[in-house]
């Protein structure tokens, strides 16, 4: 999937009003999954990703993962998406999901299946949508 395809993915899957609003989702999704998963996933992740998104999960340069849980992915990704946008707890989980959902289908199974292995059971309920 190329950038524009990923981008016009979270907009459609996140109701968002904006390319710009879908740019943001996906960058700052992509930044707090990098310092929750090992350097080395990343960089496997990023070796798949358009060069416009491999930079947003690049740009950690902690070694190990941080543990932390997906209540509190949500909320990283609110604090930085309201550096640009008001954005309450429910639509900060809405463009994690949409993120997260357009990832899964940007990458190959294998890769995708690498990245959730990273991730603890209660992160299910960010990419595991219906």
């Amino acid at each position: 999937m190329n950038y524009e395809a990923f981008i016009q993915n979270v907009e459609s899957r996140s109701d968002l009003d904006s390319r710009k609003e879908a740019v943001t989702a996906a960058d700052t999704t992509l930044q707090t999954l990098s310092q929750r998963i090992s350097r080395g996933e990343a960089t496997n992740l990023a070796k798949r990703l358009p060069d416009e998104l491999a930079d947003s999960v690049t740009t950690d340069e902690t070694e190990s993962a941080e543990e932390f849980s997906a209540d509190v992915f949500v909320e990283r990704v609110q604090t930085y998406e309201q550096e640009h946008t008001t954005l309450d707890a429910a639509h900060a989980e809405r463009h994690v999901q949409a993120v997260l959902e357009s990832l899964s289908e940007a990458i190959n199974r294998n890769e995708w299946r690498s990245v959730r292995s990273q991730l603890p059971s209660d992160y299910g309920s960010l990419y595991e949508t219906n």
